[in-house]
């Protein structure tokens, strides 16, 4: 098995302000981690950079990239962001409540400079067949230090170069990468939504729940969406659980 990085959400701000990740990917054991660092996987050592690309479920297909160079100081303790760590996530200064994906790249030089035709998906390099026989894809770290060109394994990668999923920039001269290796973490945000629930209960039930009024009513149906947006992110249904957060958050704006 290929080098696997695995990314942990380590805490989430009581009012999403801010969100605090770690790497948890661990030493290479043949056994009961194949995917961690070590022989026969890169070693953490030579990791160049780590790179996060953030995306809503209110949008999945767009995320927005961050990039941490000293990959040492990440590994020995962990990374705090907050929305202004990922430009353009919020139009609020929280994480609005959602269900979101982390992915997680480990990056490693690569040895030969690749050199492709602007605007073609097909590229040059020495050796492509061995230096992407594991991983996804590059980086071109002096053009853009987050952006990943995907290797396109539905085509030809030969000793000599390969093909990505979408065109390459515009450049002349031949271009130092980055290999990269994927994690991806998924986390639900449901802290404003539960931070109103958890009030109007109280409020509710101040009078010890004795009449059921359309309060009563309205507090008692968030709740059982809560339990199902719960239920259907334990289960992997995360557009589902999203689209129950965002009617929760709505409650509490």
């Amino acid at each position: 098995m290929a080098l696997q990085p695995v990314l942990t959400l380590t805490e989430l701000a009581p009012d999403a302000s801010y969100l605090i990740v770690k790497d948890n990917t661990g030493v290479y054991n043949a056994q009961s981690n194949p995917g961690g660092f070590g022989t026969p996987n890169p070693a953490s050592a030579d990791v160049t950079a780590a790179i996060f690309h953030l995306s809503s479920f209110t949008d999945i297909t767009k995320s927005f990239g961050y990039r941490v160079g000293t990959f040492s100081s990440f590994l020995a303790s962990q990374m705090k962001a907050t929305v202004g760590t990922f430009m353009g996530i919020s139009d609020r200064d929280v994480f609005r409540d959602g269900v979101y994906s982390m992915k997680y790249y480990l990056a490693f030089a690569v040895v030969d400079t690749i050199t492709f035709a602007s605007g073609s998906k097909q590229f040059a390099l020495t050796n492509a067949d061995t230096v992407f026989a594991t991983g996804v894809g590059f980086v071109i770290p002096s053009l853009n230090g987050t952006k990943v060109y995907f290797i396109d394994r539905t085509q030809p990668l030969t000793n000599s170069g390969g093909y990505v999923t979408e065109a390459l920039p515009t450049f002349t001269a031949a271009k130092a990468i980055e290999k990269v290796y994927e994690g991806d973490l998924k986390f639900l945000n449901d802290k404003a939504g539960t931070n109103g629930l958890n009030a109007d209960i109280a409020a509710a039930c101040d009078d010890n729940c004795d009449c059921i009024d359309e309060e009563y009513k309205n507090v008692w149906k968030r709740y059982t969406w809560k339990v199902s947006m719960e239920s259907k992110f334990s289960r992997k249904l995360f557009s589902e659980a999203h689209t129950l957060a965002v009617e929760l958050e709505s409650y509490a704006l």
